[in-house]
């Protein structure tokens, strides 16, 4: 059974009146909410699906939302929120904070993990236009487990500082940096693209490349360029490719062996 407005949450109507409004709701059995308008929640919402229908905002106000998903609306956590969520296509607006399930969602500034959560995004992009990105804060003084996979644009993660911290980040195509306040915890890069790694001593990280390109193969991009050792061995990438020569000129062979 489905519900269409969403007057009953709390928008333009007295707190009391709504909260009668949702315990008929969940009296009678009814999981799924279709919103028109932006509204800010006022009680708790558990195990609700909510589909947004234009250009709706939700902030979720500290409120207890364990076990509820969102689709299509622009998420906000004003005093953050209760209990993990799944997020379909939304928008999540600047120091969201994140702890459950983000698919195809744009990150819209710095958002920050639940302390002990655990984050999985997939098929995420950056939703900043120009030169800005996003953040992503693994919680200082906390830890969180993050996993991103297959996101597209800039990122920044940061303050991971605990040794449980661990977050897996792979990038299609993008701009991946790791900030220097990264000082403890794990963190793995899995990209092609452009990399920066300025975490500190203290932090594990990881860099797990895909196959490159072939201009890259050859040496031929700025960010991996091939240098040509005294002994015919060659580097690209980090990767190291020993030479083992045979014979002499004019019948001098190279045979060239990726060792690393």
């Amino acid at each position: 059974m489905l519900f269409r407005g969403f007057d009953f949450l709390g928008h333009q109507r007295q707190e009391g009146h709504d909260q009668d409004h949702i315990d008929d709701l969940e009296g009678n059995g009814i999981y799924s909410l279709v919103v028109l308008d932006s509204f800010t929640l006022t009680r708790l919402l558990r195990s609700v699906n909510v589909r947004g229908i234009g250009n709706v905002d939700i902030d979720l106000n500290g409120q207890d939302v364990t076990g509820s998903s969102f689709e299509n609306v622009n998420l906000d956590s004003t005093g953050g929120y209760t209990g993990n969520i799944r997020a379909d296509n939304c928008g999540l607006k600047n120091n969201f904070n994140l702890n459950g399930k983000f698919n195809n969602c744009e990150l819209l500034g710095d958002l920050f993990c639940v302390a002990s959560a655990n984050i999985f995004m997939a098929d995420c992009k950056s939703g900043i236009p120009g030169t800005g990105r996003p953040t992503i804060s693994m919680n200082s003084g906390n830890f969180s487990k993050l996993s991103v996979r297959n996101y597209y644009g800039g990122l920044t993660i940061k303050d991971a500082d605990n040794a449980a911290d661990e977050a897996t980040i792979e990038v299609g195509r993008g701009s991946l940096t790791f900030d220097s306040s990264n000082v403890d915890g794990s963190l793995v890069a899995r990209t092609a693209g452009k990399f920066i790694d300025n975490s500190g001593p203290g932090c594990s990280v990881t860099r797990e490349t895909y196959p490159y390109d072939l201009h890259q193969i050859l040496g031929l991009d700025p960010d991996f360029p091939l240098t040509v050792n005294e002994d015919g061995s060659m580097s690209v990438g980090g990767i190291t490719i020993s030479a083992n020569t045979t014979g002499t000129t004019p019948t001098r062979v190279s045979t060239l062996t990726r060792t690393s």
